[in-house]
């Protein structure tokens, strides 16, 4: 088991693609070819998530949040959903949901931003978000959907500048 761990330490070192740190994560997260272990598997997934692949990112930060340290899971699952990531919108907005952000449920902040990012993940075609938008939609009043839905076309305009997921 040594030996494949200085393998990869090198491979680190020669500046694997961000996509194989995939292939580590999955070894260590399931005991694919060596013993699980979880702190392995969030030290892969960190380092292709501060290459900045959306995957990792949303990955690292579900991890976080499992951990309970909704700091960290936070930040990971939003650089994720600032790539463009459906999936990653959609675990953002159920953050927001669960009271898992920066700022803490006030005056329907999180239902609003719930709202923005799970219309975000639906239009990214994410079947989850689709059949989820009404649920959320229901938590507010017309108003607030009609600025939500600006807020959604912004965040559009903000994203489609950026390089998309990969």
């Amino acid at each position: 088991m040594v030996i494949i761990y200085k393998s990869y330490d090198i491979h680190f070192l020669l500046g694997i693609k961000k996509r194989d740190f995939l292939i580590y994560t999955r070894m260590y997260s399931y005991g694919r070819g060596v013993k699980q272990n979880y702190s392995q598997a969030l030290f892969w997934y960190k380092a292709s998530a501060d290459q900045g692949f959306a995957p990792a990112e949303l990955n690292t930060g579900l991890m976080y949040n499992t951990d309970g340290n909704d700091k960290l899971a936070f930040k990971y699952v939003f650089m994720a959903a600032l790539h463009n990531y459906p999936r990653a919108q959609y675990n953002l907005a159920i953050l927001f949901q669960d009271g898992v952000t920066p700022v803490k449920n006030t005056d329907g902040y999180n239902n609003n931003q719930a709202y923005v990012f799970i219309s975000l993940a639906a239009l990214g075609d994410y079947k989850k978000a689709i059949n989820l938008r009404e649920e959320f939609a229901a938590k507010l009043t017309p108003i607030e959907i009609i600025k939500g839905n600006k807020k959604v076309k912004s965040w559009q305009k903000l994203i489609g500048e950026s390089k998309g997921i990969l």
